[in-house]
């Protein structure tokens, strides 16, 4: 069992389990359990939502209880009031607020609390909710001590927001319990990372290395990917978007290939010549099973990473996700979640090493005056839907931390998403179980 080096600054929650859940890594259009972990503790429950309330004695218990009934029973007005004001405004919780009561109008009396994860300060409770003849997963962040207001929700997926999104991705992908690794099996992993703030910590296990890629003189690491991480780098440093689009899997290399001919002759061999001089010095392999993320950093210090995949059929990697971010994608560009905790120490890299990104192409524009897209709302992970998302908005060439915003804009956005996306996970599972 992996056990972090220093006792957590909350240490073990009374009551719990400490258990290790399989943190989910997007694959092309979907995501999978790996063998990442992240230790936390757990307790169990299993009772259906509408009798919670009579059977709790932590004041995270009752707090989540008493939101429970108020949406419950529509009362969007009271729900709202329990809801951290800052950045939200009064408005914007009670809409949010609106948004579950609405969507989950006839099935609160179907639903069930599932588990509580201890994060420290706060509690994640996960809970399920029948639709169109499925479990779906949900959760909610709610103040350890309970005291109003205790309800937590934030716009952005930064921090805890995005630490609570993989986490029920994962209850989603494991809803039959398999989220959690198994007990009896070997969970010793090389690094432990204690995330900031909480009682949880990353387990993994990696390679640390100094290896520029674009170097088909240089050493190859002695790990799994690293032989075909170099030639996919020596296909990209060839010029030949055929050869490189090889490396993809089907779907993202047909995405690459249709990039590649958008873009014509000219742009692709710029973009060729920028990646090959901004260099490729790889610093950490870390080890997702069925995954590899593999770090590095460029001439301008930036650290940026890509994943790689293990086809279990083939036995063969492959690069994936080309153009596609999943919600593990937002903690890993995550400054003080991520980076300066995990990557950096163990990197080579320094404080200055703050931005952290998906590797990606330059954007496509039609003509040299038009100005780079602003990034649109849906590249920012919807907190609230586990199911896998898409986005097909490209990144820049120079890809930036994710930057922690208030502004009333903002909030207004992504209230009206969790409205829509709502809507969208129900045709998401119509779409599936066709």
């Amino acid at each position: 069992m992996c056990v972090a080096p220093h006792l957590p600054a909350f240490g073990q929650a009374a009551g719990m389990d400490r258990r290790h859940l399989r943190v989910p890594v997007r694959i092309d259009e979907g995501s999978v359990l790996t063998d990442l972990l992240l230790e936390v503790d757990v307790a169990d429950y299993g009772i259906p939502i509408d009798r919670f309330g009579d059977t709790v004695s932590l004041p995270s218990e009752r707090a989540f209880g008493q939101l429970i009934d108020a949406l419950s029973a529509g009362n969007a007005q009271e729900a709202g009031g329990y809801h951290q004001p800052v950045p939200f405004t009064e408005v914007d919780a009670v809409n949010l607020a609106n948004a579950y009561a609405n969507a989950f109008a006839d099935g609160w009396g179907a639903a069930t609390v599932t588990h509580r994860i201890s994060l420290g300060i706060e509690d994640l409770y996960l809970w399920q909710m029948p639709l169109e003849g499925r479990l779906i997963p949900r959760a909610f962040r709610i103040a350890a001590n309970g005291e109003a207001p205790f309800w937590r929700e934030e716009p952005a997926t930064a921090g805890m927001q995005a630490l609570k999104t993989v986490i029920t991705e994962a209850a989603l992908l494991g809803i039959d319990s398999t989220a959690f690794a198994d007990p009896s099996g070997n969970l010793d992993r090389t690094y432990l990372r204690q995330v900031p703030g909480t009682s949880a910590t990353w387990c993994f296990d990696g390679l640390s290395v100094d290896w520029n890629a674009f170097d088909e003189t240089a050493a190859i690491p002695d790990h799994p990917a690293a032989t075909f991480y170099a030639n996919a780098c020596a296909a990209l440093k060839s010029g030949d978007a055929q050869a490189y689009g090889s490396q993809f899997s089907p779907t993202s290399g047909q995405r690459f290939l249709e990039w590649a001919n958008e873009m014509g002759t000219e742009r692709y061999a710029a973009f060729v010549e920028d990646s090959v001089s901004q260099g490729r010095r790889v610093v950490f392999l870390l080890d997702a099973s069925p995954a590899t993320l593999v770090f590095y950093l460029t001439s301008d210090n930036r650290l940026l990473y890509e994943t790689i995949y293990r086809d279990p059929d083939t036995n063969t990697f492959q690069l994936v996700s080309f153009y596609m971010y999943g919600l593990f994608d937002n903690l890993l560009k995550d400054v003080d979640f991520f980076q300066r905790p995990v990557l950096i120490p163990i990197s080579g890299g320094d404080e200055n090493t703050l931005s952290l990104g998906a590797r990606a192409p330059e954007p496509l524009v039609s003509g040299g005056d038009e100005e780079e897209e602003e990034p649109q709302a849906e590249r920012v992970s919807e907190p609230e839907f586990a199911a896998p998302t898409t986005t097909d908005q490209p990144e820049s060439q120079a890809p930036t931390a994710i930057t922690k915003t208030g502004s009333a804009w903002l909030v207004a956005v992504l209230i009206g998403l969790l409205v829509v996306g709502l809507i969208a996970l129900v045709l998401y599972l119509i779409q599936r179980q066709q």
